[in-house]
């Protein structure tokens, strides 16, 4: 098929490389191993001179000028990130119009639900949000299609091999001993919520200084350095605070780990403990809806109450006291990953949804097209 993927303007974007800021590259990525043409389209910015007819006529000839796509994919739609452009041009294309993990809360406003209301199918790649989603449903609730988060164990398996080397690059660069058990703690360092949750990995580790570890906290964001303070009461030689703005660049550095530590309580979309599996780290999170799509709990890792500091410090105990069980939980976590979570398992599942949505709706035929807006 051919497919449009649209991004409209976020103006609140996650950090690169965590949260959501690599989903749409990774739908596109999926959509393409199953051998889809796939084009994607950036929104108006707040400050284009365009009008929304123009663009929408621009983009419906654009469209029309070769082999018209067979289906709309608008991405991460929530009432901040409105989407404008997505249900006009499909419906004058007569294409199925999809939304792919749209944003909603308890007071979401207008703009989520009529988006939901006219959609032909919506994706979602996490059941809290999928929860969110389904109450707006009202009619044709099936339309909702719940898919697991993905990563591309391909990639994974070529860089696992080199894991020892990864390890012994970083315990150079970072002046770290090899030999201890190093804890990872890698996210955004942007709002408060991203604070709060380095703040309790602070107070975790506090207690814990009578065992052997090594602390690495990644991330990137404009509170980089609040997330430094939190941590200076902790022994210099046993923490270091790293920069990570590419996905290359935090993959790389959880190969070097033995465990990933991530206490966020309201973490709806865990792909940075997904990948941390993948790398095989044994994980200690928050029990959020996020960390339950993706941690198989006492199998990969731990997940503890929400909020609840002595759990988290308990926690990390076990495994650092017990490493038998931590490397069973590293040994299993690729395996887990691999039949559950590789691009390939999740871009079939893709295929069929969208398949089925395109069906449902006829496919795209000038019968079904609807007039275009009046043109400024």
């Amino acid at each position: 098929m051919r497919i449009v993927i649209f991004e409209p303007p976020d103006p609140a974007p996650d950090p690169p490389p965590f949260g959501e800021s690599r989903l749409v590259a990774g739908v596109e990525a999926a959509l393409r191993s199953r051998h889809h043409d796939v084009t994607r389209v950036h929104g108006r910015d707040a400050a284009s001179s365009v009008s929304h007819a123009d663009e929408v006529a621009r983009l419906v000839a654009a469209c029309q000028s070769d082999a018209p796509p067979d289906i709309w994919i608008s991405c991460r739609v929530s009432d901040e990130s409105a989407d404008d452009l997505g249900p006009t041009v499909s419906g004058a294309l007569g294409i199925p119009y999809v939304l792919l993990q749209p944003r909603a809360g308890d007071d979401s406003g207008p703009a989520i639900r009529n988006a939901c209301a006219g959609a032909d199918g919506i994706v979602i790649f996490s059941s809290g949000r999928a929860g969110s989603i389904g109450r707006y449903l009202t009619e044709r609730p099936e339309r909702l299609v719940t898919l697991s988060p993905f990563v591309d164990m391909r990639r994974v398996a070529g860089e696992i091999r080199n894991q020892p080397n990864h390890r012994a690059t970083w315990a150079t660069k970072l002046r770290l001993s090899r030999e201890m058990p190093w804890i990872i703690a890698a996210g955004p360092m942007t709002t408060e919520r991203h604070l709060e949750s380095f703040r309790t990995i602070a107070q975790a580790m506090s207690s814990l200084s009578n065992l052997a570890w090594n602390l690495v906290v990644a991330g990137s964001g404009s509170q980089s350095k609040s997330v430094a303070d939190l941590f200076r009461h902790l022994p210099r030689a046993r923490y270091r605070q790293v920069p990570v703005a590419t996905e290359d660049e935090l993959f790389v550095l959880l190969l070097a780990g033995d465990l990933f530590l991530w206490p966020s309580v309201d973490e709806d979309y865990a792909i940075t403990a997904l990948e941390a599996q993948a790398a095989g780290l044994a994980v200690v999170a928050a029990k959020s809806s996020g960390m339950l799509d993706v941690v198989a709990n006492e199998h990969t890792g731990m997940l503890v109450k929400a909020g609840n500091i002595p759990s988290i410090s308990n926690a990390v105990s076990f495994l650092l006291r017990h490493p038998e069980f931590r490397r069973g939980y590293c040994q299993r976590g690729p395996e887990w990953v691999a039949k559950n979570f590789d691009l390939r398992v999740v871009a079939r599942e893709l295929d069929a949804t969208l398949r089925r949505i395109q069906e449902m709706r006829g496919g795209a035929t000038a019968s079904r097209a609807a007039p275009l807006p009046p043109h400024s």
